[in-house]
């Protein structure tokens, strides 16, 4: 008898465990939340991952669309921007599909 239930293999204790997370690595591209007064009004942009420290716990380049430039260490990556929780930190990533 085939299985049919859908796979519950999770990267990262933050991800849902019906939706496995990519692999993170080295140059994967994520998004975070910014304030829109530094985006050009978006609450949101991507960015590069530059050091993986663990599946979940990253160094980050914030690519805003303006002309400002961040580094963020050591940002936890969640599934997706509805699996932040409220108490987390100001700067989180979160995968953007």
């Amino acid at each position: 008898m085939t299985d049919k239930t859908p796979d519950k293999t999770a990267t990262t204790e933050n991800v849902s465990e019906t939706r496995a997370a990519p692999t993170m690595a080295l140059g994967r591209i994520v998004l975070v939340r910014v304030h829109p007064d530094t985006n050009n009004g978006a609450d949101e942009c991507p960015a590069v991952v530059c050091r993986v420290w663990s599946a979940d716990m990253v160094n980050l380049r914030v690519l805003h669309d303006s002309n400002a430039i961040d580094w963020w260490t050591s940002v936890p990556v969640y599934r997706d921007r509805d699996a932040v929780p409220k108490d987390a930190p100001e700067r989180v990533a979160y995968w953007g599909f």
